[in-house]
């Protein structure tokens, strides 16, 4: 049975490690590999505990281990990550229908990478604008979307 806490400083390697393997595999699709490298350059395990003691970050577990997480910040859905051992599992729409409940403002606003756009569409979230995120000079495309 999945359970979702309040993610905790000692989980940040887990949650870096889920964050960059299902960006690696689940984003190749739709940014090239140079990209996804810049995503990742300059983050770490240290930034992602600096987001969990500052931020809503909600981990998920299952049998004991970490399955995937979702970042959540004022009335935003900044992302959900799910290990990509763990993909078609359920375990991203317990993470988002967790986030939805969570937040109480409408509309939410989602940060979709570009092949998340499908899973979300899902749930009613909309397109809003292509938006870019820029890291080490360049600029990466995410989807800004919303749902009522």
């Amino acid at each position: 049975m999945s359970k979702i806490n309040k993610a905790t400083p000692d989980q940040a390697e887990q949650l870096f490690e889920i964050m960059v393997r299902a960006t690696e595999i689940g984003c190749a699709t739709s940014y090239p590999p140079e990209v996804i490298a810049i995503w990742h350059k300059g983050r770490s395990a240290e930034g992602m505990a600096t987001a969990i003691a500052k931020t809503g970050v909600y981990s998920l577990r299952d049998g004991g281990d970490i399955r995937g997480f979702v970042h959540i910040e004022d009335s935003t859905v900044m992302g959900l990550f799910v290990h990509p051992e763990d993909h078609l599992k359920g375990y991203g729409t317990v993470l988002f229908r967790f986030a939805t409940k969570k937040i109480n403002l409408r509309p939410i606003v989602v940060r979709a990478t570009l092949n998340a756009v499908p899973f979300y569409s899902r749930f009613g979230c909309y397109r809003v604008a292509i938006e870019s995120v820029r890291r080490h000079d360049h600029d990466i495309y995410i989807v800004r979307m919303n749902l009522d």
